[in-house]
């Protein structure tokens, strides 16, 4: 029997002790090799975080003073596997031991609907992230007067588009008509990421409150009590 077939069964009858994917562990094994010092294989996949609200006209109430919804909002993350091999949970357990992933966001994008007749103007959103840490620290990109801030990927992580650069500057605002949506889209560059804990993944979504926008007709801020 060859080198690659003993270690190809030696993989299986270590994916069965494990209860892992046997091609995961043959994979680590023909890396490794026998009797050689083991090498930490990385792994790498995409996951994708979304959230989609669908609206139909029948769900509008008669009224013109309704905030806009997010009716599309999704974030990409390149996941790496950190050393070892994640762990398959016992019963019970929550969190796949010591093991950890190292999660980088590649895009996010959001899609704006203005329920209300009247035009808008928008700017964007600023949308929430918050992960576990191998620590089992909870970790946000909103929290800003604490350490777990200083831990997200970028400094403007969070809004789309991106902030403009420069001291007082805001991003520049887009009509968006009545009934009608709009998309944001950012693409990271790949440099920063957060480490999750166990099998847990980073949790994205976007408060109401946090969708920059205001009424474009002066009359209807006030007739909205919009200040």
């Amino acid at each position: 029997m060859g080198k690659t077939s003993r270690n190809v069964a030696f993989g299986r009858r270590l994916a069965d002790r494990l209860r892992m994917p046997v091609g995961l562990i043959c994979a680590l094994v023909l890396v490794s090799g026998c009797g050689a010092a083991t090498e930490e294989v990385v792994v790498t996949s995409t996951v994708t975080s979304t959230r989609t609200t669908t609206v139909t006209p029948s769900d509008w109430p008669d009224h013109d003073c309704l905030a806009p919804i997010v009716e599309h909002f999704e974030i990409d993350w390149e996941r790496k596997f950190g050393p070892g091999i994640p762990p398959v949970p016992k019963p019970g357990e929550s969190a796949g031991h010591a093991y950890f992933a190292s999660y980088a966001p590649t895009k996010a994008t959001v899609r704006l609907l203005n329920i209300s007749p009247n035009n808008i103007y928008v700017r964007g959103v600023y949308f929430q992230v918050s992960w576990m840490d191998p620590d089992h620290v909870i970790r946000s990109n909103s929290y800003h007067e604490s350490l777990p801030f200083d831990s997200i990927p970028y400094l403007d992580f969070g809004y789309l588009p991106k902030q403009v650069s420069g001291m007082g500057k805001k991003r520049s605002p887009q009509t968006l008509y009545g009934r009608d949506s709009i998309e944001f889209s950012v693409e990271y560059p790949g440099a920063g990421d957060v480490r999750v804990a166990g099998a847990s993944e980073p949790h994205s979504w976007v408060e109401s409150d946090d969708i920059d926008w205001w009424f474009a007709d002066p009359d209807v801020r006030q007739r909205c009590g919009q200040s």
